[in-house]
């Protein structure tokens, strides 16, 4: 599961990204929240059942939290959109569901981790940092 550009972690070290994620500034805009229907969507996309995923935590820069073309706030759902561009839902299951911590590192895959709105389906600016239970991507 784990490649050059991810690894499992230890707790201690996904704390340390999680704080480092979550650190208030006027520079960013955290989003904590992901509406029930489109954590349906996004299980859904991922052949889940209802209730399977955690909300993940995304940090944006000021002004790149919505997507350019519809104006739709980036939440979780974007965040497994983009995701499969580039992963299978299997990979991506297995990472979100998993027992370890992974991190992920900028440029794995080649791709700078814009997002992708789950609704009109532009890419967004990149990259954004998210953190969901198990799994942060770091830049």
């Amino acid at each position: 599961m784990a490649s050059a550009h991810n690894r499992v972690i230890t707790q201690e070290e996904h704390d340390t990204i999680r704080a480092k994620i979550l650190t208030k500034s006027p520079d960013f805009v955290i989003i904590r929240e992901t509406p029930a229907a489109d954590m349906r969507r996004a299980e859904s996309l991922l052949g889940l059942e209802e209730g399977k995923l955690d909300q993940a935590t995304l940090r944006f820069a000021n002004g790149d939290e919505h997507c350019p073309a519809c104006n739709r706030q980036y939440n979780t759902l974007d965040m497994i959109t983009a995701a499969l561009k580039i992963h299978n839902k299997e990979f991506i299951k297995n990472i979100m569901l998993s027992d370890n911590i992974i991190a992920s590192s900028a440029g794995a895959a080649g791709n700078t981790r814009a997002p992708v709105c789950a609704d009109c389906g532009q890419r967004g600016p990149g990259p954004f940092l998210y953190i969901a239970t198990k799994y942060s991507y770091q830049d």
